[in-house]
């Protein structure tokens, strides 16, 4: 049984919550168009939906730790199904890659000394995670931030992505949340720096741009 705090959350969600987007669900029984595919970090501290304010239905989701995306496998995951499914079958308009500091999977690239007791974590980082950044003493939000600029390079590799972005129909973000501050960073291709959100110029890609970042 989940604890007190769980099942009292549900139960105000079963009787304030949810007749208040009884609409909404009801429609979206019909079938999903979210907007956007947010790929972002399992920690508990990022939640996807109240950060960008959004409703059952704005957002597809991909979660893992270290909010890693991967090069295309031809053999497929889930990783690889849930973007091509985004792209191809929902028509997703925008993929975000949303990074945060203070991320324990970056600090493990840095440092994996940590990880002799979490076998599976330290196989998902060596096989999976961006490679550490260069430096002789890299922070973990340069760690964080260069791991962003990896995950960007590593969606144009899954053929859906590289295909739509070509012909414009999806555009793809890096951002950086910090949970603490309130605010987030996103990556600038053109530079390679991360600029405040609230200050990034609006960008809308052309057709056959592909906008490649640098790592």
């Amino acid at each position: 049984m989940p604890t007190r705090k769980i099942v009292d959350g549900f139960r105000q969600f079963r009787e304030k919550v949810f007749p208040q987007h009884a609409q909404r669900f009801n429609e979206l029984s019909d079938g999903q168009q979210p907007e956007a595919l947010m790929i972002t970090c399992s920690d508990s501290r990022i939640d996807p939906a109240l950060l960008t304010q959004t409703l059952p239905g704005d957002l597809f989701v991909l979660r893992n730790a270290g909010n890693i995306v991967g090069r295309y496998d031809p053999a497929g995951d889930g990783r690889a199904g849930t973007i091509e499914y985004a792209v191809k079958a929902l028509k997703v308009k925008h993929i975000v890659v949303c990074g945060h500091d203070r991320c324990g999977a970056m600090a493990a690239v840095i440092d994996p000394s940590g990880l002799s007791e979490l076998p599976a974590v330290e196989a998902w980082i060596r096989r999976h995670g961006p490679g550490r950044v260069d430096g002789d003493q890299p922070t973990v939000a340069d760690q964080v931030r260069f791991n962003v600029a990896r995950q960007l390079e590593n969606l144009r590799t899954h053929p859906a992505v590289l295909q739509a972005e070509k012909d414009g129909s999806v555009e793809l973000h890096g951002w950086v949340y910090d949970f603490v501050s309130g605010t987030i960073q996103e990556f600038q291709a053109d530079s390679g720096a991360f600029v405040a959100l609230d200050e990034s110029p609006p960008r809308h890609l052309q057709a056959g741009e592909t906008g490649e970042v640098s790592s």
